[in-house]
């Protein structure tokens, strides 16, 4: 009788146990010889993202990470209704500056030094007295660019004069000097201011000017083609000569 009871129980545990696990899994049963029944089941149920495993014993296990898998990196979306900010291309993380150089306030560099060997030595208008009862007056000379840049010159230009009665060496005159730019073609004059000799004696008689241009060392020789300056007595000489100017004409 024990052992019929004992059967009895577990037939009525094996039906128990098949109909919970109708729902999620499946079951089986026996009963053995001995009177001990086994029961086992299985079953899997989803729960939002996880799994679940049941057994007869009624333990659940979670899934492994027990959480939803990230989204992989690069992928993760913005927010509806939110504007994304591209990247900085390479080279333009700065915004563009203004171009520098050129003409933008700054000034023009000075051209190179006017030199002898590209310059053309003359007598310039108004030269000699302008009326006969002068007692100044001047010999002009003019300095033309003949190379093919322009250049520049400041200053006073050197001059000798070679006379019957040796050389006389000009004075510099009071007036300020100025820069001179010459284009190519482009000329500049300068005076020489000696005395008119109205002595009616002989004079002086200046043969060749020697004329050296502002901060030049090479000389250039330019016949004198007026009269006679006045004979002096003592140290010195009147006659002086000016800074170059530009020549309009």
């Amino acid at each position: 009788m024990r052992i019929q009871r004992v059967a009895i129980a577990a037939t009525a545990a094996l039906l128990g146990s098949l109909a919970l696990s109708a729902c999620s899994g499946s079951a089986t049963g026996s009963v053995t010889a001995g009177g001990r029944a086994s029961v086992s089941a299985s079953g899997s149920a989803a729960a939002g993202t996880g799994s679940a495993s049941g057994s007869a014993s009624g333990s659940v296990s979670a899934p492994a990470s027990g959480s939803a898998a990230a989204p992989a990196s690069g992928d993760a979306t913005t927010d509806p209704g939110s504007t994304a900010v591209p990247a900085a291309a390479p080279g333009n993380s700065v915004p563009n500056a203004a171009p520098t150089g050129g003409s933008g306030g700054g000034s023009a560099a000075t051209p190179a030094a006017c030199t002898t060997a590209h310059l053309a030595f003359g007598i310039g208008p108004d030269s000699g007295p302008q009326t006969v009862t002068d007692t100044t007056a001047a010999e002009v000379v003019k300095l033309t660019n003949t190379g093919s840049a322009s250049c520049a010159m400041r200053g006073f230009p050197g001059v000798d004069l070679r006379t019957n009665a040796g050389t006389i060496s000009v004075q510099r005159s009071r007036q300020t000097p100025r820069l001179v730019t010459l284009a190519p073609g482009d000329s500049a004059l300068f005076d020489i201011d000696y005395p008119v000799n109205n002595t009616g004696g002989s004079g002086v008689r200046v043969e060749t000017m020697v004329i050296t241009p502002p901060n030049e060392t090479h000389s250039h020789l330019l016949a004198w083609n007026l009269g006679t300056l006045p004979a002096t007595d003592g140290p010195g000489s009147p006659v002086t000569v000016d800074p170059v100017v530009s020549f309009p004409g």
